[in-house]
């Protein structure tokens, strides 16, 4: 028989453990690392490591201030006029032309001017053929907000020409999202603009040009930048930003003129 054996390990089980009490705390839970994100995170990809400007090149504008990654961001002192900094060759093969959405954070440090010109890559529906744009945030005197260009208006002279009250030393979170029909801009998640673009010509000003493909500049001011990422819209994303971004109706009076004498 096996019966003392049995008893034997039966005296020497440990003892059960009692359940928790009620209200106890709930075990803390290990925090996920990068491989572990799930869905919309693991989709964005970063441009900047918050150490170094790998993946950037200074924007030779001429001018420009000496720009250095200061405190985990990439810092874009005062220059004349312009500072700021592109992607490298290497990344920018790499870029998409459409369907995605970008993000990053910026702050003027000090200045009174725009603080974060974001060229990005744009669709243009009219010419039928991949271009540029760029999003001002604190031009013209600190508080302008809009897209350059559209039909060749910029950002004071278009649909999505809008004011803010910036403060100096405030990171604010920016969000642009890109289409084929529609560019939309949201700060601190709030949106600025949804401009529709069907049958429009998207560009750049001849100023922001070297910033192309992908690039942030400053002028007159000095500002900081961090958290540089992108990824693809999802289907339904980009029904979405169409959606928001319905055509623009003018409301009556003097229609602007661009750079080159136009009427907007």
């Amino acid at each position: 028989m096996v019966v003392a054996p049995l008893l034997a390990v039966a005296l020497w089980a440990p003892p059960a453990a009692e359940p928790p009490p009620e209200n106890a705390p709930a075990a803390p839970q290990q925090r996920a690392t990068g491989d572990e994100k799930t869905g919309d995170e693991k989709t964005w990809r970063s441009l900047f490591d918050g150490k170094t400007l790998t993946g950037w090149e200074v924007t030779k504008f001429g001018g420009e201030g000496d720009v250095a990654v200061v405190d985990g961001a990439i810092r874009l002192p005062f220059g004349n006029n312009l500072t700021g900094v592109t992607v490298s060759q290497e990344v920018a093969k790499t870029l998409p032309t459409t369907d995605y959405v970008i993000e990053l954070e910026a702050k003027r440090v000090t200045g009174t001017d725009f603080f974060c010109g974001l060229t990005v890559p744009v669709w243009s529906p009219a010419e039928k053929q991949p271009s540029h744009a760029t999003l001002i945030l604190g031009g013209w005197g600190g508080g302008l907000v809009g897209l350059s260009s559209i039909d060749r208006f910029d950002a004071s002279e278009n649909e999505t020409t809008t004011y803010h009250a910036f403060e100096n030393g405030r990171w604010y979170k920016v969000r642009l999202e890109v289409t084929k029909a529609g560019v939309r801009a949201l700060l601190d998640g709030e949106e600025l603009f949804a401009a529709n673009i069907e049958d429009r010509i998207v560009s750049t000003r001849s100023e922001m040009n070297l910033s192309k493909p992908l690039g942030v500049a400053s002028y007159a001011t000095t500002a900081a930048i961090r958290g540089v990422r992108l990824r693809p819209l999802t289907e339904a994303e980009v029904k979405a930003v169409n959606a928001a971004c319905e055509p623009f109706n003018a409301l009556g009076g003097e229609p602007p003129v661009n750079e080159f004498g136009e009427k907007n």
